[in-house]
């Protein structure tokens, strides 16, 4: 069975290029994880974790594969550590 151009690009890893040969994080820009990983990342609980989702602080959207699951932007994730992080120093 051969797969089709968009089945490939869905679970082949892609690793974009810029002009000088070096990595570009564009790829990584786009990359979501589920509430759970994001939860492990920020260190919250999953009360702190669904005020943030609730109240817009972390925007997810629904997984396209399973409706239940919602997906937030890793970026935004780290994001919001380094912000949580400058709050305690």
């Amino acid at each position: 069975m051969n797969a089709t151009p968009q089945q490939e690009s869905i679970s082949a890893p892609v690793q974009l290029m810029s002009d000088n040969g070096k990595s570009n994080n564009s790829a990584d820009d786009s990359k979501k994880i589920n509430l759970t990983q994001a939860r492990k990342i920020l260190g919250v609980s999953p009360n702190k974790m669904s005020k943030l989702v609730t109240d817009g602080t972390l925007h997810y959207e629904l997984d396209p594969l399973d409706q239940r699951v919602k997906l937030v932007l890793l970026k935004e994730v780290e994001r919001l550590k380094q912000l949580s992080q400058k709050g305690l120093n």
